[in-house]
C-alpha cells in the first residue's frame, strides 16, 4: 500500500513535470491534487518538494536510459556509443526542466550513484577485464561527474571552454570529447 502511494505521487509527479517543463512553478498542493492524496502524504514519503522532484526527474532520466541497459545488438560491438547515447538522453531531460540543475547538485551532494552504475555494464564490455572493477566504477563516476559540473557550472563552463552546455549540439560534442577521453587514454 505504501509503496502505491509513493508510487502514485511520482507518477502525478512525473505527468505534472511533462504537461509544464518548468518544475519551478511546480507545488505540493498541485501534486497532491493530481495525485488524489493529501497533503501530508507527499511530505510522509519524500521528506520535501525537491526531494519529489529531483525523484521525478530522476525517474525521467532513468526511463531515457532504460532503452540502453540491456545493451541492445546495435551497441554490442560498440558500448562507447552505448554510453554516449545515454549521457545524450539524460542530459536531454535535465535540460528541458527547470530544475535540471537542482536535480544534478541534490544527486552530486546526495551521493546517489545510480547514474555511474548505469555505465558500469558497458565500460565492462568494453574492457573485456581489462580493467578491475574498482577501475570501471571509478572511471564512470569520473564520467558522470565531469558532465554533471559542467551542466552545474554552465556559465562558467561556457567562458572557460567556449561551450555552452544548453545547446544540444555542443552538448553532445562535450559529451563525445568526455567519453572518448576517458576511453582512449585507456586504450581498449
Amino acid at each position: 500500500m505504501k509503496n502505491n502511494i509513493r508510487e502514485q505521487i511520482l507518477q502525478a509527479t512525473i505527468q505534472l513535470l511533462e504537461s509544464d517543463n518548468d518544475a519551478s512553478h511546480l507545488t505540493v498542493r498541485q501534486i497532491a491534487e493530481k495525485a488524489g492524496v493529501g497533503l501530508g502524504l507527499i511530505n510522509y514519503h519524500f521528506k520535501s518538494r525537491d526531494a519529489l522532484i529531483n525523484d521525478a526527474i530522476g525517474a525521467m532520466m532513468f526511463h531515457a536510459a532504460k532503452p540502453y541497459f540491456s545493451i541492445p545488438s546495435a551497441y554490442e560491438n560498440d558500448p562507447a556509443d552505448a554510453i554516449k547515447s545515454i549521457f545524450k538522453a539524460t542530459s536531454e531531460i535535465g535540460i528541458r526542466y527547470s530544475l535540471g540543475r537542482f536535480a544534478v547538485q541534490y544527486t552530486l551532494l546526495n551521493g546517489n550513484m545510480e547514474v555511474p552504475a548505469l555505465i558500469v555494464p558497458l565500460l565492462r564490455q568494453y574492457f573485456e577485464g581489462r580493467k578491475s572493477d574498482l577501475e570501471i566504477r571509478m572511471m564512470a563516476f569520473s564520467m558522470v561527474t565531469t558532465i554533471q559540473v559542467a551542466y552545474i557550472r554552465s556559465d562558467a563552463f561556457r567562458i572557460y571552454a567556449g561551450m555552452d552546455i544548453q545547446n544540444e549540439q555542443q552538448r553532445n560534442q562535450l559529451i563525445d570529447l568526455v567519453v572518448d577521453q576517458f576511453l582512449s587514454k585507456e586504450q581498449k
